[in-house]
């Protein structure tokens, strides 16, 4: 069975500063492992910007983990990540999901 990732990360609050992660582990060969990570997001301009404070890879580069803060209540932003594996002939897998920005 494929590997389905979530398709909406848990809402955050704007003054919160989260981790979110992907787990790749499905889509990779058993010694291949991610090393770069290009991020991205998509949605309304606002003020204040939702923003990708950082990026990294753990678990043995199967996950890619986004520290996020940011963004304005009421909007719905899509954050993609765009990462490359080490195998012999480097792949790559793009994955986006929806982040709601709500006040709690």
């Amino acid at each position: 069975m494929p590997h389905v990732l979530p398709h909406k990360f848990p809402a955050k609050d704007p003054g919160d500063d989260l981790d979110y992660s992907w787990d790749l582990t499905n889509l990779l060969e058993t010694a291949e492992q991610i090393v770069t990570i290009n991020t991205t997001t998509l949605g309304p301009v606002t003020v204040p910007p939702l923003v990708i404070d950082s990026s990294g890879i753990v678990a043995g580069g199967k996950i890619v983990t986004l520290q996020i803060s940011g963004g304005l209540a009421c909007n719905q932003y899509t954050v993609t990540v765009n990462v490359t594996t080490d195998a012999g002939t480097p792949r790559t897998f793009e994955r986006s999901c929806i982040l709601p920005v709500e006040d709690r």
